[in-house]
Order: C-alpha cells, then structure tokens, then sequence
C-alpha cells in the first residue's frame, strides 16, 4: 500500500496510523504498520499474513484508511482505496500430468487439468502460463 503525503501544517509527519478493513467490516489499526513506516509513504502486508491474522480469503479486496501525525496531532483519515487490492497467494499445486493418446516413440503428448477457480489460480484472474 502507498500514499500521498499530506498537508503537514509546516511540521514533519512523525508517524503514520493504517487500520484496515477486517471481514467483519470494522476497521482496525494493523500493528504491522503502525509509527515509523519505511520511507514514510509504504506499508507492505503479505498476503499470506492478512489470510492468518484477519481470516481473509483468495479474491478478498483489501480496503485500508491511513492519517498521519505531527507535533500537532492526528490529520482525518484518508479516504478508504477503492482499488483492486485482491488477496491473492500462490497458485495450487498442479495435478499429474497425463501421457495423451497421441505419444509415439519419439513424441510425448502431455495433457493437465487447468486452474480455473480462484482458489486454485491464487486470487488472479487467469494463469498466464505453465511450466512443464
């Protein structure tokens, strides 16, 4: 997640607050991002720890608010990001691999069941190749 500096009243932002919107629609403050942020304008969450921590799903959007601070206090929060933040994970294991009927002594036909659901492309849309 990134974000545009805001106005600072002409002080130094000294910290960041980031809350997230959990699945059972309340927002709450992630501790993963909270004070000091690396370069002031990132906060990074794995996919894999949103899933563990808050029960997130492959295909979930993740809404997140942030506001800032300085010797003045606490800004308004940020509006929250309507963009594509899908969860998303790597994509399952793939099956076996089948020799097709059209293997001869000097090719191999080789066939496989295609990832298709969310769950098993890992969040994206579509499995962009394969490698055998």
């Amino acid at each position: 997640m990134t974000w545009t500096v805001p106005y600072n009243g002409g002080e130094e932002i000294d910290r960041y607050d980031v809350e997230l919107l959990n699945t059972t629609k309340q927002f709450v403050n992630d501790a993963t991002c909270t004070g000091a942020i690396e370069d002031g304008l990132n906060c990074l969450f794995s996919h894999e720890y949103l899933i563990a921590t808050y029960g997130f799903r492959v295909g979930d959007i993740l809404q997140v608010r942030v506001r800032a601070h300085n010797k003045f206090g606490w800004g308004a929060y940020s509006q929250v990001n309507l963009g594509s933040a899908y969860i998303m994970t790597v994509p399952h294991k793939m099956q076996t691999p089948i020799e097709g009927a059209l293997t001869t002594y000097d090719r191999i036909q080789t066939k496989w069941g295609a990832l298709s659901t969310l769950q098993q492309t890992g969040g994206t849309f579509s499995i962009t190749s394969y490698e055998l």
